[in-house]
C-alpha cells in the first residue's frame, strides 16, 4: 500500500511538471516562431479586433516615433526604466526648453534623424512644446507663430513622415503657486495655445492629438506628472494619437 501511494505521488508529480511546461511553452511570449516586436502587444488590444492587433503590430515594428518635448518628457528619459514604453519610441526632451531650442537644437538633432530615414520604416514625430512659452514670453503669441511656422516647414519638406501636435497638457495651478510663485501659467493661456494648435491641424497635413481630454492628469508639483499619469501619457500616444494603420 505504502509503496502504490508512493508511485502514484511520482506519477503526479511527473504529470504536474508536463502541464507546467506546455503552459509555459504556449504561453510565452517569446516562443519558437514568434519575434518581440516593437510595440507590446498588450497596449492596442483593448483597441482593436483580434484580426487587426498583428497587422498594426507589424506596422508598429517597421516604424519609428520620435518625441520632442521639454522638461515633462525628460523626466520620463530620465527614469525610462520605471516605465512600459514601446521599443520604437525615443524622445528628443531638455528641461525649460521653448521654442528657440525648439527651432535649432531640437530641429537639428530631428533633422539627422530624418535626413538619414531607414527603407521600409515609417516615422512619426510627436511634437509637445509650448507649456514653458506661457512662462517665458508675454504675450506669447509670437513664439505660437514661430512653432506654426517651423512645423509648416517640416510637414513641407518631409512629406512622407507622419507628424503630431500633443495638446499642451493642463497644470494645478493652486499647486504650482506654492513651488513656483512666479509662475505665470495659467490652464486659460494653455486653452488658447491648444485652440491655435487645433486650427493648423484642421488646414494642414498634421495630426492634433487631445491628450488633455482623455487623462486625469495628476501633478507632483503642479506642472510635473506624477509616475502613473506619465505611463497613461505613454500609454495615450501608443493607443490613440499614432496612427499606425
Amino acid at each position: 500500500m505504502f509503496k502504490f501511494k508512493f508511485v502514484n505521488k511520482r506519477f503526479f508529480v511527473f504529470l504536474l511538471l508536463c502541464f507546467s511546461v506546455f503552459v509555459l511553452i504556449k504561453y510565452s511570449v517569446i516562443s519558437k516562431g514568434k519575434e518581440p516586436t516593437s510595440l507590446d502587444e498588450i497596449m492596442i488590444r483593448p483597441l482593436v479586433s483580434d484580426n487587426d492587433i498583428s497587422r498594426i503590430i507589424d506596422r508598429a515594428s517597421r516604424s519609428k516615433v520620435v518625441v520632442i518635448g521639454d522638461s515633462r518628457f525628460e523626466n520620463i528619459t530620465r527614469d525610462a526604466y520605471a516605465y512600459s514604453i514601446p521599443q520604437n519610441f525615443s524622445f528628443i526632451a531638455k528641461s525649460a526648453m521653448e521654442v528657440n531650442w525648439f527651432k535649432t537644437d531640437a530641429l537639428d538633432q530631428l533633422r539627422k534623424i530624418l535626413d538619414n530615414r531607414e527603407t521600409g520604416i515609417s516615422y512619426h514625430i510627436i511634437i509637445n512644446m509650448g507649456v514653458n512659452d506661457i512662462q517665458f514670453y508675454r504675450p506669447f503669441d509670437e513664439s505660437i507663430n514661430t512653432y506654426l511656422n517651423v512645423y509648416s516647414s517640416l510637414i513641407k519638406n518631409y512629406s512622407d513622415v507622419h507628424f503630431y501636435l500633443l495638446s499642451i497638457n493642463p497644470i494645478d495651478e493652486e499647486k504650482l503657486i506654492i513651488t513656483q510663485p512666479y509662475n505665470h501659467r495659467t490652464n486659460e493661456d494653455i486653452d488658447y495655445f491648444n485652440n491655435k494648435l487645433i486650427s493648423f491641424s484642421n488646414v494642414n497635413n498634421i495630426t492634433y492629438c487631445p491628450a488633455n481630454e482623455h487623462i486625469d492628469f495628476q501633478t507632483d508639483d503642479g506642472i510635473h506628472y506624477t509616475q502613473a499619469t506619465n505611463q497613461e501619457i505613454i500609454n495615450y500616444l501608443a493607443r490613440y494619437c499614432i496612427k499606425y494603420n
